[in-house]
């Protein structure tokens, strides 16, 4: 991700939707507090784990919310209602992230065929958690048909020093140890800022933005689209011009961005094909009300 797009995130509204990966939203808040001093968001810690386990045949990621009450040691954890599928049935290697106490990020991986969990927490790990998440992981395991005893391991990292950074560090290690197959000895962190942005270019990269308008962060399908220059997918019926609401100059706020006028909107016969624009589309001039008339419109064509 370029500068110019990160600073452009900035001055957008914290709650357009930026693109999904898998079933996770991002919004412009969502990689704003990732940019800033600030703890990581729930939907930014799953959405990184679910790109990591892309490609990785056997390797599955188990959301934070899922993971949570396992490592806690709930009841509901061990119900069959819990969880549509056996995760454990199909996967070699199990992974995601912890929410301690309902503010700390901790890494969490299982080897299911060798019964091995590795256990990484940024302010170190101490025995009685270690036995805690064995003996907790163990039971789930257990209720899912997978029985027997569970190795712990811990790997050798330097310390967190601040109060904000830990997601920080459990994603920089989930990387790395993903990278090297599980077999690494010792982790250190890099500069949190700039593993800050490293990890904000690479969501921002990964993010599908062919499901919703990259102006009025609707539902795309079923209604005629084009693609804007980043290849973000738009209404046709919102833009004026081939860009979406990120690539608009960072003077536009959101309510003056362009629509065009009904009789010269862009056509498809195919809704489900991209229209392509014209060099006078992009001479097209800026219109008020934006937020009203896209949803009049959006509403219309549905």
């Amino acid at each position: 991700m370029e500068d110019k797009t990160l600073r452009c995130l900035q001055n957008k509204s914290p709650r357009f939707t930026l693109g999904s990966v898998g079933p996770y939203d991002i919004q412009v808040n969502s990689l704003n507090i990732l940019m800033r001093d600030e703890q990581v968001s729930d939907e930014v810690m799953n959405s990184i784990c679910d790109i990591l386990s892309k490609d990785r045949p056997g390797v599955v990621h188990i959301n934070c919310q899922a993971l949570t009450k396992i490592l806690d040691g709930s009841k509901r954890a061990k119900s069959h209602y819990f969880l549509k599928n056996n995760i454990l049935e199909r996967a070699t290697e199990v992974f995601g992230v912890y929410l301690e106490n309902g503010n700390h990020w901790s890494f969490f991986h299982c080897n299911v065929d060798r019964r091995c969990i590795t256990y990484f927490n940024s302010l170190g790990e101490t025995e009685w958690q270690c036995q805690a998440i064995a003996q907790h992981w163990s039971a789930f395991a257990a209720s899912r048909g997978v029985k027997g005893e569970w190795d712990l391991k811990t790997t050798k990292h330097n310390l967190q020093t601040d109060s904000v950074s830990c997601g920080i560090h459990t994603l920089a290690f989930a990387t790395e140890f993903l990278k090297a197959g599980g077999f690494i000895t010792s982790f250190q962190c890099p500069v949190i800022q700039q593993e800050r942005m490293r990890l904000s270019s690479h969501l921002f990269e990964s993010l599908d933005r062919t499901k919703k308008c990259g102006i009025c962060a609707k539902n795309i399908s079923g209604r005629k689209k084009m693609a804007c220059t980043c290849g973000a997918v738009l209404h046709v019926l919102c833009a004026a011009t081939p860009m979406c609401y990120i690539c608009q100059e960072d003077s536009n706020p959101l309510a003056q961005i362009s629509l065009p006028a009904s009789d010269t909107a862009a056509h498809s016969a195919d809704p489900d094909v991209l229209v392509e624009t014209s060099a006078s589309d992009e001479g097209s001039a800026l219109q008020q009300g934006w937020q009203k008339r896209c949803s009049t419109q959006c509403a219309a064509a549905a």
